[in-house]
């Protein structure tokens, strides 16, 4: 595995209205690949994988997700 990264998603209620909320951390890649990219993959996933749990109507509190690029 070259890279792997949580996240957690929730819907929001503001001033402004509602909304969805993400949040990415633990962001990890495999040392030989630092510097050429890979992050940005496992963050994008990490993304797609909260949106679709949203869109799905999924979300009930928050979702909590782990999302995996493969070498």
């Amino acid at each position: 595995m070259s890279g792997v990264a949580g996240y957690a998603a929730s819907m929001t209620s503001t001033l402004g209205g509602d909304g969805e909320v993400v949040g990415v951390g633990g962001v990890a890649v495999a040392p030989d690949l630092r510097g050429r990219g890979p992050a940005r993959l496992v963050v994008t996933a990490a993304l797609d994988h909260a949106h679709s749990a949203m869109f799905a109507g999924r979300i009930g509190g928050i979702r909590r997700g782990l999302a995996r690029i493969p070498v």
